[in-house]
């Protein structure tokens, strides 16, 4: 399953949280921060939102597959954002985000702020609030998006399929 053409749309399905990935890094940044089972962040235990279980999307992504055409799925794990929507693009396409149009988790704004990491590599290590991505035809986006939120999904246009590099744009 890839990408069928410029101008398809691209949602994003919420995360639960960093899900299973980063955790070397994220086991360092917690020595680092001298954080404990006790260090609170937003009203609840840091440690609590990174070990918040992955979500499964099976159920919704089944719905959503059988009530439209889906061009394309990519689950959102290492890699992050930047490494892993490439690998369902045609050649000659590439994947334009607006960071704007998800909310992010206060966990991931504390993993860049206490580890000084970069957008980018925040992009290509974590999922950054969005655990998996479906591209459908740009006129059907509001339907996908109506039937995943049906489904218990809280799912967000977040970017458009354009001519390009194989690759992810992220417009912040």
């Amino acid at each position: 399953m890839a990408a069928g053409s410029a101008r398809d749309a691209v949602i994003g399905l919420a995360s639960s949280g960093p899900h299973s990935n980063g955790f070397a890094l994220i086991r360092k940044l917690l020595a680092a921060s001298g954080s404990t089972a006790s260090t609170q962040l937003a009203g609840r235990a840091l440690f609590d939102q990174l070990m918040t279980p992955t979500r499964i999307y099976v159920k919704a992504l089944l719905q959503l597959i059988g009530a439209l055409p889906v061009h394309a799925m990519a689950h959102i794990t290492g890699g992050g954002l930047s490494d892993n929507i490439p690998r369902v693009l045609h050649a000659g396409l590439e994947v334009v985000l607006q960071r704007r149009c998800w909310p992010q988790q206060p966990v991931f704004d504390w993993l860049a702020r206490v580890g000084s990491i970069a957008d980018s590599e925040m992009h290509r290590t974590f999922n950054c609030g969005i655990g998996m991505v479906v591209i459908v035809a740009g006129e059907r986006a509001d339907d996908a998006l109506r039937v995943l939120a049906q489904a218990g999904e809280q799912a967000t246009l977040i970017g458009e399929v354009r001519r390009g590099e194989r690759g992810v744009v992220i417009d912040t």
